[in-house]
């Protein structure tokens, strides 16, 4: 999955904007096995000190945001245009905002929170 390599960098750089919500879709096992997969190995790539608990939760979270906000037919068609280095169609570049929102918003879910001190 092409797109999987950019997750870490995309979380990091993209503001949350407002996206159509698909309507929730629950991808096939082996769909859903593969993205995390991929989306791990990137994480750790991208950032070698995560625990393993902190991966896969972070995958979990990008692979349930995805399936709320991009329907199978979607998610698997972005993928096979994106590793084929197509052209994007404006329906995909409205899925990939909500694929990166996704992302984002998972991120965020796991950045330690911070506290100051006075």
């Amino acid at each position: 999955m092409k797109f999987l390599s950019m997750m870490p960098l995309v979380a990091m750089s993209l503001v949350l904007g407002n996206t159509a919500i698909a309507q929730a879709e629950t991808y096939p096992p082996k769909v859903v096995s593969d993205f995390k997969d991929a989306c791990a190995a990137s994480a750790k790539q991208s950032a070698p000190s995560l625990s393993a608990t902190v991966v896969d939760s972070y995958c979990q979270c990008a692979i349930d945001q995805i399936q709320t906000r991009l329907t199978l037919d979607d998610f698997v068609g972005l993928d096979k245009s994106l590793s084929a280095g197509e052209k994007l169609t404006d329906a995909q570049a409205v899925n990939v905002k909500a694929l990166n929102d996704s992302v984002e918003f998972c991120a965020k879910q796991q950045a330690p929170a911070k506290t100051t001190t006075p």
